[in-house]
Order: C-alpha cells, then sequence, then structure tokens
C-alpha cells in the first residue's frame, strides 16, 4: 500500500471548526477508509502525526462516540461508528473539504457547466467498485480532463479505483425517468450532493 502524505488529510477550514489539526487529519483517514480498522502505530505513520497527540486525539474520539475499539492479540484496533448519531453530517463535511470532493469543489469554478454533482453511496462507504456502480456522477457539461485528474489524483488517497460517470441533462433526464438502476443507485439518500442546480429530479 502506497501512503500519502499527511497534507492531503487535512483542511484550514476544518481544523478552524475542530481546533485540533491532528483530529482532522485521524477523521479524514477514517472518512476516506470507512471500512479498514487501524491501529495506533499505522494512523501516526500514515498521517505523520506524533504518538501522543494521536493517542490523545483517538482517546476523545473514541469517548465521544465516534469510533469504537476492539484488543486483537497485542493491538487496540479502532473502528469507525456507523449508528453515530451525526454521522450523515460529520462525514459530508469532511468529504465536501478533503479527497475527491474536496478537489471537485475546489476546482467548480474551473469545471465548466455542471448542474449536478454526487459522490454516492459506494464511495462513501468505501466499497471495492464494480462496473455497475459508481462512485461519482456528474451531470451537465463539464471539463472531462479536469475530472479525470481529480479522480486520478483521489485514487491513491482512498486506495481503490473511481469510477464515475458524465451525463447531459437529457440523457439524465432520460434515465431518470425510467429509472435506470445505476441512477437510482446513485442517488441513494446517503449519497452526498456537492453540486445541485435546477430540478432535475
Amino acid at each position: 500500500m502506497a501512503y500519502v502524505k499527511s497534507s492531503r488529510y487535512t483542511s484550514k477550514k476544518l481544523v478552524d471548526l475542530f481546533v485540533s489539526q491532528s483530529r482532522v487529519k485521524i477523521l479524514a483517514y477514517v472518512f476516506m477508509h470507512p471500512s479498514e480498522p487501524f491501529h495506533l502505530r499505522k494512523i501516526c505513520r500514515i498521517t505523520e502525526i506524533g504518538l501522543n497527540a494521536a493517542s490523545r486525539e483517538l482517546g476523545r474520539l473514541e469517548a465521544s462516540g465516534v469510533l469504537f475499539a476492539k484488543k486483537e492479540r497485542s493491538k487496540k484496533l479502532y473502528f469507525l461508528n456507523l449508528d453515530y448519531p451525526l454521522l450523515t453530517e460529520l462525514r459530508s463535511m469532511f468529504h465536501r473539504e478533503i479527497g475527491l470532493g474536496g478537489q471537485l469543489m475546489n476546482l467548480r469554478e474551473n469545471l465548466g457547466k455542471v448542474s449536478l454533482m454526487v459522490l454516492t453511496k459506494t464511495y462513501i462507504d468505501g466499497n471495492l467498485s464494480s462496473p455497475e456502480d459508481l462512485d461519482l456522477l456528474i451531470v451537465g457539461k463539464p471539463d472531462a480532463r479536469m475530472v479525470k485528474v481529480c479522480t486520478d489524483n483521489s485514487q491513491e488517497l482512498i486506495d481503490k479505483e473511481i469510477n464515475y460517470m458524465i451525463l447531459t441533462e437529457q440523457d439524465f433526464s432520460f434515465r431518470y425517468r425510467r429509472r435506470a438502476d445505476v441512477i437510482v443507485r446513485a442517488l441513494n439518500d446517503e449519497s452526498i450532493i456537492l453540486i445541485k442546480k435546477g430540478e432535475l429530479f
């Protein structure tokens, strides 16, 4: 596994909000790898947080209920708590600032005409994508090269290939009216709508 630079796990807006940069880095890693348990030394190595700071923040996140831990052999493994009451809101904030969502939102003025942009449940859950599952749906006439740059950059961060689809508004409306499976799955309640303009659905 190729580890990425810790700067890709942080955001000034989130640090200003959460006060602790170490906490932001840990949460960013967790939301980019939601199904992957981790131990203290691994999170320190990946995010370049000091051992004491990471241990302190993990303890706080466990106490707040965002994470839970299990002892396996000699290691304490941490997991994202999928039953945390504010999980949806918290996850949405991080995906809008970091990773694929963060890149796309930072470049939205240069993406061209975009009516709808959705990070799907497949992407949010960190599942391995099949050809039938989308990580990203874009409706409009975006700069396809810019979209590819963003997806290529993000693949290293989440350790999987990103499947995406670009549709014109006409194509999207046709598929939406026909309840095409790929569109229904992309518009799951747990997906994150980054951009929505007009009344597409």
